[in-house]
């Protein structure tokens, strides 16, 4: 889904608001490490060359658990993402993406005039995940090896027979072991007329972005992922239990479902009073 909000503005250039969940690999090329978020940029460009006086703004939404290699096929967008020469190319998925803008405001939309504004923050205290503690010193000799030789067959075996996908997980556990029990995150929520805004310092997992706007009693949820103080992953309880993302991420499983309550909870608070600007 992509959500689109246009402003408009006496005197002024009009502004798109565009919210997208899509994971930086979705435009990856070959190398499943060639990564980019890159698409953002030439698809806000591209509008403001289709639509002149206007001005796009891009959400990244929950993305965590999108499989991109097989959602491009799928989709039948399988190629627009390279070159003819076989090297990496973002500009087809941002040119995709433009033409559905385009086509949506080619539409009649609901046009509103008055609206209430509304917005809560809390800070929120969660737990540290240490479940993983105990496998520091086979991580540790992972990340011994990965400085010594680098990328070698060696260290494939080694991460193969300790369970590893990467030297960057076990380089998490290892990191993770000495952090404190508890950490501290901000939680965001803005209500713009019938539109509601989210922040999370997370890239949060799909189904979770899903659930949240599920839950909402905005006729429209923005979900603005990678808000804040770097925090890597916060993954859905269903979608892994041990896991790379799971090693990553910095706090135990069941996270993301309390900050959904506390999400849906900033919401309905926000909708309960018409007329209050806090």
């Amino acid at each position: 889904e992509m959500r689109i909000i246009k402003i408009s503005r006496e005197g002024a250039s009009d502004i798109l608001l565009l919210n997208f969940q899509t994971h930086a690999t979705l435009t990856g090329g070959r190398d499943v490490h060639n990564m980019s978020s890159d698409f953002p940029g030439v698809l806000r460009e591209t509008l403001e060359k289709m639509f002149p006086s206007t001005h796009a703004v891009y959400f990244q939404g929950a993305a965590g658990n999108l499989n991109p290699k097989t959602r491009i096929r799928e989709e039948g967008l399988d190629g627009l993402t390279y070159a003819n020469n076989g090297e990496f190319d973002h500009r087809g998925y941002a040119f995709v993406l433009a033409s559905y803008v385009r086509n949506a405001l080619r539409a009649p939309l609901r046009e509103v005039k008055s609206v209430p504004i509304a917005f809560e923050s809390i800070n929120y205290t969660g737990a540290y995940d240490h479940s993983r503690d105990a496998l520091v010193p086979l991580a540790e000799k992972v990340a011994a090896l990965h400085k010594s030789e680098g990328y070698t067959d060696s260290l494939t075996a080694l991460l193969r027979e300790y369970g590893f996908s990467s030297p960057y997980q076990c380089s998490a556990i290892i990191a993770k072991a000495s952090a404190p029990q508890t950490g501290t995150f901000e939680l965001n929520a803005v209500r713009i007329g019938d539109i509601a805004f989210i922040t999370a310092p997370f890239e949060l997992f799909s189904e979770t972005g899903m659930s949240i706007r599920k839950k909402s009693p905005a006729e429209m949820t923005f979900i603005a992922g990678y808000g804040g103080e770097h925090q890597t992953y916060l993954p859905c309880e269903s979608a892994c239990k041990i896991c790379y993302e799971r090693d990553i991420s910095r706090y135990v499983a069941g996270t993301a479902e309390r900050i959904e309550d506390e999400y849906e909870r900033m919401l309905h608070s926000l909708f309960e009073k018409d007329n209050n600007t806090r």
